[in-house]
C-alpha cells in the first residue's frame, strides 16, 4: 500500500512538470493580454501545487530547497501582475463612469499602450523565471517520495472541544513549587531580599502551563492576596522596561516614564511593604548585572514575597539567585501523555480503538513532551485513516537524537498537514518578535490584505479567516490570552505563539518575514516581502530600507523615541507592491497625496497619529479594504469623495471625534462596508444622513453619535439598524431639548445584540423596542446622563444580563417590581449605581422568589437618598461611596459578602449597630474618607474571622484603633494611614506589627498633636555644648552625669503635660534616663506628650564660601531615623541653619536650600517632585514680621519654610535645588517639610 502511495505520489509531480511545460508554451505563443493573463492565473495555481508538494516532503537537501525558494518568488511575481493586470482593469471602469473619463485615459500613463507595454515587461520576466526553473525539472521529478499526504480539509471543518490549556500530570509538581512558594516566610536569613524560585526545562515540557496551574492555585492567591503579577519577558531583557511592566502591573495604571530611577523609585513605593509574587515567564537573560538592576527594584516588598521564573537554561536560574530553589521539570509519564494525546486527537468525540494502538506507539516516541503530543494529537484529529496515522508513527523524524530537534520536527510534521492557506497564516505570524501578543481581528485582517484568506463560498473573507485562526489556535500553533472576568462581552482576543512554533515559522520562510528582534545584523533582502522595524533615534527610512525599490507586501515600522518620525515621502516610492501599510503611533502629521500611488494596498492603519485631514488621492486606492484613523484626535474632516473607495471593508476613526464633527455624504455607496465603529450624525448639508445607514450590513460595534448642531430628525417609521449583525452597540445623544424618542425607535438593533450603551438621552420614555425588550440577548446594559427619563425598563426579564450600569437618571426615585420584571435578573453578576442622586428605595420583589441569584459585584455611588436595597444572596463584592450612612444598615444580610469597601460616607462618626458583625465571610475591609467618622466597632470586628485585609485610610478623626484587631489570626494585610488624630500605644501596636504578614502604618500626620490648643512645644534639644554653657553659668563642670540631672529636672515636672504637647529632644537625650532607671521618652509619653528629635548635627565650614557655616547631618539620616523612632521618637526637626559672617552668599542660599530639598526626599512625606506647582515667597496675614516660602504641590496642598533672608531668591534656590535634585540625585525626589 505504501509503495503504490509513493507511485502515485511521483505520478502527480510528474503531470505538474508537464502542466508547467505546456503553460510556459503558450505564453510565449498566444497573443492578447487578457488571454495571457488567464494563462498566468492558471500558472499561479499550478506553481502552488508544486510548492505544496514539495514542502510535503519530510527531508530536502539544498538543491530542492534552492528551487523551492525560486518557486515561492515566481509565485509572489505572479501575484504581482496578476493583482496589477486586475487593478488597472478596476480603475478603468471607475474612471469610465464619469464624464472626464475617456479625456484621462487619453492623457494619462495608465493609456493602453503604457499599459499593454508595461504588462508584457512583467509577463517576460515571468516566463525567463520559469524557463530557469524548467532547466532544472530533473530536480523535481526525482524528488524523494513521502507517503504522508494529508486529506483535503472542509472549508469549515468540524472541530472538538479542546482546552487551549489543557495540564495533566503535573499536580504533583504543582504542590511542590505552591508549597515553596507559600512557606519559609520567617527566614530572617531571606529579610531584605527576595526570593527566586526557577521551573528549569527544554522547550516544550510545559513549564509555562505549570506555572500558570501554580498561579491559579487558590492557596498561592490567597497567601498573596495582596499583590500578583505576571510578566513575559522573552528574550530581550531591559531591565527599565520590564521594571515598567511590573508597576503598571501593581498599579493597573499605564506608566509614562522613561527614567529609570524614577521608575526604580515609583515600583518601590509601589511594593513596598506589601507581600508579593511575581512571574518572570522565559527568561533567556545570563548577565547578572543586568538581573542585579532589576532585583535591586523588587526587594523592598514585605517578608515572603517570592519570584517565580521560567527559564531554559540553568546558568539562568544560578544567576538569578535561585540554585537551591530550582525545580526541573521532567518529561510526563507515559500514561499522563497518552491521555493529553488522546483528548487532542478525539475531543469528545468516540476513542477509535485501532487508531488509538498506533497512537500508543507515537506517543511513546514523544518522549514525554506535552507539545509534541498536543501537536501530534491535533493534528490527527481532522483523519481517521489508519494509513495516515501509519505514516506518522513511521516517519524519518524519529530518527533524530536530540531531543529539542525532535519536538522541532514533530511540530513541523504538523505544520506540513496544513492546508496551504494556514501555513501561510501561521508563517506571517513570525513577523513579530517572541512573546509578542497580537489582536486576533488585526491579524486577520493582514492574513486577508496579503491574499492569503479570501471569501469562499458562503462564508466571507473575516469568516474564513476565523475558521483559519480556529484550526490554527486547536492545533496549538496559536495561544490565547485568558480573557478576564469583567469583560462580558468587549474582550480583545489576543495570542501569541510558543517559543518553538515561532522558531519552526521563522525556519520555514527565514527569508520572506524580516523584524528587527530577529534580524539586526542582516541586512533587508530584495526578496523580503513582510517587514516590521523599530525606528530608533534619529533613523532614517532610507538608512533602514536602502536604495533599492524592495518588493515589500507588509511594512510595519515602530517609533521608539516621540522624537522620531517616519518620512512618508521618502518611504512610499519604495513600496510600489505593498498590501499592508501598519504607521501606528509614527508621530504622523500629515499624509502626502503620493499615497495615492500605492495602488495595490489593501490594508492602512494610521492610528494614534497627529493627521488633521487626509487627501483627497487616498480615495484612489481601488483595492483598500481597511482604514483605520483611530485616535487622531487632531483629525478634522474625512475625504468628501469617500464613498468612491467601494472595496472599504472597515472604515475606523473612532477615539477621532473631539474635532471631526461629520461625515461627507456617500457612505452609502460603500457596499462592502461590513464594520464602521464610529458613525456622527449631522443635518447640515453635504453631510452623510443617517439614513445612509440603512442598507450598510454592518457587523460587529458601532456607536452612533449625534453632532451638536443636530436639530431635525423627521423621517420617521424606518429600521436602520434592523438588518446589521451588530454585537456592540452605543447611541450618545446630544442632550438637548429634541426628538430623541423618535430618532431611538427608529434605531432597534437586530436580537444579535449583546452590549447597549444609551448615553445623554433626554426624553422621559424609553423606545418601545427597549421596554418590550426586543434586544432579548443584551448582556450587558448601560443608561447614563438620561436624566428625565422617569422609569427604568423591565431589565430583570433579560434572560442572559450580567452587567448592568445606571447613571445620572435623576428622574428616578425608587426601583422595584417593574424594575426586577418576573424573571428578577437571573444571570446578573455586577450592578453599578452611579449618581443616582434621587434614589430612595431599592425594594424587594413581590413576583420573584429570589432576586439576584448570581449577582456577585455591586457598586453604588453617589446616591444620597437611598436608604435600603434588598437581599442578595450570592453578593461577593460591595463597595459604597458617597452614600449615606443608613444604606450600610442593609448590609448586615449579606452574609456572603466577601469584599467590602465604604468611601466618603456622609456624616457617618460611627457604623450602624450590627452592621458588620454578622459578615462572617468578609476577607477584605476598607474605610476610606470617612472624615466624620470617630470609632469603629471593635466587638463586631473580632467576629470577622476570615478577615485578611484591613484598610483604614483618611479618616480625619478617627480617635482610637480597636485592640480587638491585633487578635484576628487570619489578618494577613494592615494599612493604617493618614488618620492623624489616631493614638497608638507602643504595645498596641507591637500587638498588631506580629499579628500581620504586610503592614503599612502611616499614622505619621501628627499636625494636630503638635499643634494642639492651649498647648506649647518644649525644644530640650540643646546640643551638649550649648547645654555645656548652661551649667557654666552657675559654676558646674559639663558631664553626661550633670546634663543628665538638668533634663530630669525639666522633664519630670510635675502636671508638665497639661501645658506642653510635645518636646524636641537632643539625640543623647533620648537615650538618657530618671535616676530611677526611667527612660525620659516613657516620661513624656506618660504626661502624653510626644516626643521628636533634632535630627541636624550642628554647623561646619561650608567649602567655597565666605567663611560661612551650614548644618550637617543628612547623611545616614534614613538610617539613624529607624533607631530614633525604635527609642520612641514620632517626629523629627531640621533646621536650616547657616553662619553668616558679612551677609549671605549666593553659595549658602544655594546650600541651605539644596540641604532643604534633601531633606524633604529623605523624609518622604512626599510631594513627588514633578507635582510640585511653585514656591513663592509668603507674609503671614496675622504676622507680617513673620515670612514663610510656600510650597504648593499641584494638588494644592501647602508647605511652609521660613527662617530665611533674601526670600525672593532663597525661593528660587529653591525651586531650582528641586530640579537639580530630581535631575541629577537618585535618592532627592521628594519635598517636605
Amino acid at each position: 500500500m505504501e509503495g503504490a502511495l509513493v507511485a502515485a505520489a511521483a505520478r502527480l509531480m510528474f503531470d505538474k512538470v508537464t502542466a508547467l511545460l505546456q503553460v510556459d508554451e503558450k505564453l510565449k505563443t498566444i497573443t492578447g493580454t487578457k488571454r495571457k493573463m488567464e494563462k498566468l492565473k492558471e500558472l499561479s495555481t499550478i506553481i502552488d501545487m508544486v510548492i505544496r508538494d514539495i514542502e510535503y516532503r519530510p527531508f530536502i537537501d539544498d538543491a530542492v530547497k534552492d528551487l523551492l525558494k525560486k518557486l515561492k518568488y515566481l509565485a509572489y511575481d505572479l501575484e504581482d501582475v496578476v493583482d496589477y493586470y486586475d487593478t488597472k482593469v478596476l480603475q478603468k471602469k471607475q474612471r469610465s463612469k464619469t464624464s472626464l473619463g475617456s479625456v484621462r485615459d487619453f492623457f494619462s500613463a495608465d493609456n493602453q499602450v503604457v499599459f499593454k507595454s508595461r504588462v508584457g515587461g512583467m509577463i517576460k520576466a515571468i516566463t525567463e523565471s520559469l524557463d530557469s526553473i524548467l532547466l532544472q525539472k530533473s530536480i523535481l521529478l526525482n524528488l524523494p517520495q513521502s507517503s504522508i499526504r494529508m486529506p483535503e480539509p472542509s472549508l469549515c471543518r468540524e472541530t472538538h472541544s479542546c482546552n487551549s490549556f489543557v495540564v495533566i500530570g503535573r499536580e504533583p509538581e504543582k504542590n511542590k513549587i505552591v508549597d515553596m512558594l507559600t512557606k519559609d516566610d520567617d527566614d530572617e536569613s531571606n529579610h531584605g531580599t527576595v526570593k527566586v524560585i526557577a521551573i528549569v526545562g527544554m522547550g516544550g515540557l510545559g513549564k509555562t502551563s505549570l506555572a500558570q496551574l501554580v498561579y491559579n492555585d487558590a492557596r498561592v492567591q490567597d497567601h498573596f492576596a495582596s499583590l500578583t503579577m505576571w510578566k513575559v519577558v522573552g528574550a530581550e531583557f531591559n531591565p527599565t522596561k520590564i521594571m515598567k511592566s511590573i508597576l503598571e502591573l501593581a498599579t493597573g495604571a499605564s506608566v509614562n516614564i522613561s527614567e529609570i530611577d524614577l521608575v526604580k523609585q515609583n515600583l518601590e513605593k509601589e511594593l513596598s511593604g506589601r507581600r508579593f509574587m511575581l512571574v518572570l515567564d522565559d527568561v533567556w537573560n545570563e548577565d547578572e548585572l543586568q538581573w542585579g538592576v532589576l532585583k535591586a527594584a523588587l526587594t523592598c516588598g514585605a517578608r515572603g514575597s517570592k519570584i517565580l521564573v521560567t527559564t531554559r537554561s540553568q546558568q539562568v536560574s544560578s544567576i538569578m539567585g535561585s540554585s537551591n530553589s530550582t525545580h526541573q521539570i521532567h518529561q510526563l509519564s507515559r500514561g499522563d501523555c497518552l491521555s493529553l494525546f488522546q483528548q487532542f486527537a478525539f475531543g469528545d468525540q468516540a476513542v477509535d480503538q485501532n487508531l488509538m494502538k498506533i497512537g500508543e506507539k507515537i506517543v511513546e516516541k514523544c518522549g514525554g513532551v506535552p507539545l509534541a503530543a498536543i501537536s501530534l494529537g491535533s493534528m490527527l484529529r481532522s483523519t481517521r485513516e489508519e494509513n495516515y496515522w501509519s505514516s506518522v508513527l513511521n516517519s524519518e523524524i524519529w530518527k533524530l537524537r536530540n531531543e529539542e530537534e525532535k519536538v522541532l520536527a514533530v511540530l513541523k510534521l504538523s505544520y506540513d498537514s496544513l492546508p496551504p492557506r494556514s501555513k501561510k497564516c501561521f508563517a506571517f505570524a513570525s513577523l513579530f518578535p517572541k512573546n509578542y501578543w497580537l489582536a486576533k481581528d488585526e491579524l486577520i485582517k493582514l492574513w486577508i490584505a496579503n491574499g492569503f484568506v479570501c471569501s469562499e463560498g458562503n462564508f466571507d473573507a473575516e469568516t474564513n479567516g476565523n475558521h483559519v485562526f480556529n484550526d490554527l489556535q486547536m492545533g496549538s500553533f496559536f495561544l490565547l490570552a485568558p480573557s478576564r472576568d469583567y469583560e462580558y462581552v468587549s474582550h480583545v482576543t489576543k495570542c501569541t505563539m510558543h517559543d518553538l512554533m515561532h522558531d519552526l515559522a521563522r525556519s520555514v520562510f527565514a527569508d520572506v518575514y524580516w523584524n528587527f528582534k530577529q534580524d539586526l545584523l542582516k541586512d533587508i533582502g530584495k526578496r523580503t516581502y513582510h517587514l516590521q522595524i523599530y525606528l530608533r533615534e534619529k533613523s532614517s527610512m532610507t538608512h533602514v530600507l536602502g536604495k533599492k525599490p524592495l518588493y515589500l507586501r507588509t511594512f510595519m515600522p515602530q517609533v521608539t523615541f516621540s522624537r522620531v518620525s517616519i518620512n512618508l515621502l521618502e518611504v512610499f516610492p519604495k513600496l510600489k507592491y505593498l498590501r499592508a501599510l501598519d504607521l501606528t503611533d509614527g508621530e504622523i502629521r500629515e499624509v502626502p497625496t503620493s499615497i495615492g500611488n500605492l495602488i495595490h494596498l489593501r490594508y492602512l492603519n494610521l492610528s494614534k497619529n497627529k493627521i488633521k485631514v487626509l487627501p483627497d488621492s487616498i480615495t484612489l486606492l481601488p483595492n483598500l479594504q481597511y482604514l483605520n484613523l483611530s485616535f487622531n484626535n487632531r483629525l478634522r474632516e474625512l475625504p468628501k469623495e469617500l464613498g468612491k473607495m467601494q472595496n472599504l471593508r472597515d472604515l475606523n476613526f473612532s477615539k477621532s471625534d473631539f474635532r471631526l464633527t461629520y461625515i461627507p455624504c456617500g457612505i452609502s455607496r460603500l457596499t462592502n462596508l461590513r464594520s464602521l465603529p464610529l458613525f456622527i450624525a449631522s443635518d447640515k448639508t453635504d453631510t452623510c444622513s443617517i439614513i445612509e445607514l440603512e442598507d450598510l450590513k454592518l457587523h460587529g460595534k458601532m456607536e452612533i453619535k449625534f453632532s451638536k448642531d443636530f436639530k431635525n430628525y423627521s423621517c420617521g417609521g424606518r429600521k436602520i439598524l434592523k438588518n446589521k449583525d451588530l454585537t456592540e452597540l452605543w447611541l450618545e445623544f446630544n442632550n438637548s431639548e429634541r426628538c430623541d424618542k423618535d430618532m431611538l425607535d427608529d434605531l432597534c438593533p437586530n436580537t444579535s445584540l449583546k452590549k447597549l450603551t444609551i448615553w445623554d438621552y433626554t426624553s422621559p420614555q424609553f423606545p418601545t423596542w427597549l421596554i418590550e425588550l426586543q434586544v432579548p440577548n443584551l448582556v450587558e446594559v448601560n443608561l447614563s446622563n438620561c436624566f428625565d427619563c422617569e422609569y427604568i425598563p423591565p431589565l430583570g426579564n433579560l434572560q442572559f444580563l450580567k452587567k448592568l450600569e445606571l447613571c445620572l437618571m435623576n428622574g428616578i426615585t425608587q426601583m422595584g417590581a417593574k424594575f426586577h420584571g418576573y424573571r428578577g435578573f437571573p444571570s446578573l453578576q455586577e450592578l453599578i449605581l452611579n449618581r443616582m442622586y434621587n434614589l430612595e428605595e431599592w425594594s424587594e420583589s413581590n413576583v420573584v422568589d429570589q432576586l439576584f441569584p448570581l449577582l456577585q459585584k455591586l457598586w453604588i455611588s453617589n446616591c444620597p437618598e437611598l436608604k435600603c436595597m434588598p437581599r442578595l444572596p450570592r453578593i461577593q463584592e460591595l463597595e459604597i461611596l458617597y452614600c449615606s450612612k443608613s444604606i450600610l444598615s442593609c448590609i448586615r444580610r449579606l452574609a456572603s459578602l466577601s469584599v467590602l469597601r465604604v468611601k466618603n460616607m456622609i456624616d457617618m462618626t460611627s457604623l450602624p449597630s450590627d452592621c458588620i458583625r454578622t459578615l462572617t465571610s468578609l476577607t477584605e475591609l476598607q474605610i476610606t474618607e470617612c472624615r466624620e467618622l470617630q470609632s469603629l466597632p471593635g466587638d463586631e470586628m473580632q467576629c470577622l474571622k476570615m478577615l485578611r485585609s484591613l484598610t483604614i485610610e483618611r479618616c480625619d478623626n478617627l480617635a482610637s484603633f480597636p485592640s480587638e484587631v491585633g487578635r484576628l489570626s487570619s489578618l494577613c494585610f494592615l494599612r493604617l494611614s493618614q488618620c492623624p488624630s489616631i493614638t497608638l500605644q507602643p504595645e498596641e501596636l507591637v500587638q498588631i506589627l506580629n499579628s500581620v504578614h504586610d503592614f503599612q502604618i502611616q499614622i505619621c500626620d501628627n499636625k494636630k498633636s503638635i499643634a494642639s490648643p492651649g498647648h506649647v512645644i518644649l525644644a530640650v534639644d540643646e546640643s551638649n555644648a550649648t547645654c555645656g554653657m548652661r551649667l557654666a553659668s552657675i559654676g558646674l563642670e559639663n558631664t553626661e552625669q550633670n546634663r543628665q540631672a538638668y533634663r530630669q529636672l525639666l522633664l519630670t515636672t510635675s502636671g508638665l503635660g497639661a501645658y506642653i504637647s510635645v518636646a524636641i529632644l537632643y539625640e543623647e537625650t533620648l537615650y538618657q534616663s530618671t535616676t530611677d532607671g526611667k527612660k525620659f521618652v516613657d516620661c513624656l509619653h506618660h504626661e502624653k506628650i510626644m516626643p521628636g528629635i533634632k535630627v541636624d548635627k550642628g554647623l561646619v565650614p561650608l567649602p567655597g564660601s565666605n567663611n560661612e557655616s551650614w548644618c550637617q547631618g543628612l547623611d545616614g539620616l534614613a538610617s539613624r531615623w529607624a533607631e530614633y523612632y525604635k527609642q520612641g521618637a514620632r517626629f523629627a526637626k531640621w533646621r536650616t541653619a547657616v553662619s553668616i559672617p558679612s551677609g549671605p552668599s549666593t553659595l549658602v542660599v544655594k546650600e541651605a536650600a539644596w540641604g532643604l530639598a534633601r531633606y524633604a526626599a529623605i523624609a518622604q512625606v512626599s510631594i513627588p517632585l514633578h507635582q510640585l506647582k511653585s514656591a513663592n515667597s509668603s507674609t503671614s496675614k496675622k504676622k507680617p514680621a513673620e515670612k514663610y516660602i510656600q510650597v504648593v504641590s499641584v494638588d494644592n496642598h501647602e508647605f511652609w519654610f521660613m527662617g530665611f533672608m533674601h526670600y525672593d531668591s532663597a525661593a528660587k534656590s529653591l525651586q531650582d535645588a528641586l530640579h537639580d535634585a530630581h535631575n541629577t540625585k537618585p535618592e532627592t525626589t521628594a519635598s517636605s517639610v
